[in-house]
């Protein structure tokens, strides 16, 4: 999507949080006049944090199936020592410890969004704001939502994230979804919201 998205826009107009700079630092530091020079803000920003700049702003959000939104995270996770939810164990074994992967996953697309890990406040932030958010199962739309905004021909979306060939095997368990499923119940409501809504939920033109 990153790669996507610096096509639409163009890369020298995309300010991409943990590429270009941390994005709260940077504010912190060099106030929000810092990014007036960009169009696009992306990354993976907590809800908030863009509300500090007076610029207008339309949100542009993909949300996931949770249980391959999860497992994908953990595979990311498990191979960066560095990462501060690092965990040498399984993805089973931490959901079953609910340590601190565990903790920042529950309902993280709600929390990320909304602010709270429950589908009816992200879905009342989204329908509130100018805002164009999909469902990576339905990427395609998305994309074209975003294009037909900007004016531009919509590019194809390349598979997103879908990491090393065969990582879902690997956190495999036969009581692994129930798990995810107990953690992300409310994740789950906000896609299955945005899929009814036809895959993409657009308050910036009406579609």
């Amino acid at each position: 999507m990153r790669t996507v998205l610096f096509d639409l826009f163009g890369r020298e107009n995309v300010f991409w949080h943990g590429i270009d700079g941390n994005f709260i630092s940077v504010l912190e530091t060099q106030g929000p006049a810092a990014f007036e020079r960009y169009t696009l803000i992306g990354g993976h920003l907590p809800f908030g944090v863009m509300h500090k700049l007076a610029t207008p702003r339309i949100i542009l959000a993909m949300t996931r199936d949770p249980y391959d939104q999860i497992v994908s995270h953990f595979e990311y996770v498990s191979q960066r020592p560095q990462n501060v939810l690092f965990t040498e164990g399984s993805l089973f074994d931490e959901l079953t410890a609910s340590g601190k992967f565990t903790k920042f996953s529950t309902n993280m697309q709600c929390r990320m969004l909304g602010g709270r890990p429950v589908a009816r406040a992200a879905l009342h932030t989204l329908r509130t704001r100018p805002a164009i958010v999909g469902t990576l199962s339905r990427c395609d739309d998305f994309l074209a939502k975003v294009s037909d905004v900007l004016d531009r021909p919509a590019p194809r979306l390349p598979t997103i994230n879908s990491g090393e060939a065969g990582y879902v095997a690997r956190h495999e368990h036969p009581d692994l979804r129930a798990l995810i499923d107990a953690i992300s119940a409310e994740d789950r409501r906000l896609v299955d919201a945005i899929e009814t809504a036809g895959g993409t939920l657009d308050t910036v033109s009406g579609g």
